[in-house]
Formats: C-alpha cells, sequence, structure tokens
C-alpha cells in the first residue's frame, strides 16, 4: 500500500479509501512496458489500467502505486461484475428496501456491472450484440469505456499531468472495440 496519505482520505472521519487493486499485474506490466521505453520503473510515471471482471486505474509515480481505485469495495469505473463507484444516497436508499446487506454487496463485487445490465460478464459476448444491433448493449457497454476514461483522466490530474504514458492489461486490454474508445 503505497497511496499517498490525501489520496486515503474521505469525507466521513475514519473511513478512508483503501489500495485494493491488481497490485501484482499493475506492477508487473509497469515494469515491462518501462523496459519495452528502455527506463526504470522508478523512472517514470504511468497510469495502469487494468481491465478484467475487475477494473483498477492506478497512477503509478516513479515506482509506487499513489492513487487507485478500490476494486473490491465499490470504487472506480463499472466492471463487469462490479458496480463501481455509485451515488451515495441512492444506496443508502436500495439498502432500506428490503435487500439483505449480502444481497447488496453481490453487487458490488461480483454481480454488479455488465452482468446486472446485461445478464453477462463476458465482454466479447457483449460486443457481439453491439455488433448485432444491441443499442442497450452498446449504451452500457459505452459507459463502462466512458468510466475508465474518467478514471484515467483523474489519474493524469492527480500527477499534475505529468505523465510518461497509458498501459493496459487485462483481459478485455485485447477488446479493439474498448481500446479504440
Amino acid at each position: 500500500d503505497e497511496l499517498w496519505d490525501y489520496a486515503r482520505l474521505t469525507g466521513i472521519a475514519g473511513l478512508y479509501r483503501r489500495a485494493q487493486t491488481h497490485v501484482l499485474n499493475q506492477k508487473g506490466i509497469a515494469a515491462i512496458h518501462a523496459k519495452k521505453l528502455g527506463k526504470r520503473y522508478e523512472d517514470l510515471n504511468l497510469i495502469v489500467c487494468h481491465i478484467g471482471g475487475g477494473i483498477s486505474v492506478t497512477a503509478h509515480e516513479k515506482g509506487k502505486m499513489v492513487d487507485t481505485n478500490d476494486i473490491l469495495n465499490g470504487d472506480g469505473p463499472m466492471a463487469p461484475t462490479r458496480t463501481g463507484s455509485i451515488p451515495a444516497v441512492d444506496m443508502i436508499h436500495l439498502s432500506f428496501s428490503g435487500k439483505t446487506e449480502k444481497e447488496l454487496m453481490k453487487f458490488v463485487r461480483s454481480q454488479g456491472g455488465l452482468s446486472d445490465h446485461l445478464g453477462t460478464f463476458d465482454a466479447r459476448e457483449v460486443v457481439e450484440r453491439i455488433k448485432n444491433g444491441d443499442i442497450y448493449a452498446k449504451n452500457v457497454y459505452d459507459a463502462m469505456i466512458y468510466q475508465i476514461g474518467k478514471y484515467a483522466g483523474s489519474m493524469y490530474a492527480a500527477m499534475n499531468c505529468q505523465l510518461d504514458g497509458i498501459v493496459f492489461t487485462g483481459g478485455m486490454a485485447h477488446d479493439t472495440y474498448l481500446v479504440d474508445r
């Protein structure tokens, strides 16, 4: 956990953001990218986007992961199986709607995102549905892609716009529909 101290704070005293992310994959792919550039990971500022069943977008400053979204607890972009960030007040209302804590945790951690909207967490299936004219599938997938870009942009700003590159990794990094957008 290498987060900046101020990256941990939230608007509620005692409630902190945590660095629950794809650490090993992120560090590994950042080091490989640095080597391809003929540089050391410790000399670069990168944004690494792990785009798989969970999506983590992380600011890497000179070899440290200084800010990221908490993929496990509902922070960051919507993902194939996770809700990502959702409006707090709406979540409070939902928690008093008769849904159990266990049901809500499943939405946040394993049954939200593409899965809840489209009944599948397989991005290949979603892209095929888009090719076949499914407008709702396109809107949902484009929303997820938009959110990935929005979080990457926030990490760029957090690093004072001092960036050496953005790196994609994870299974969906091979999806040309997603990467092109």
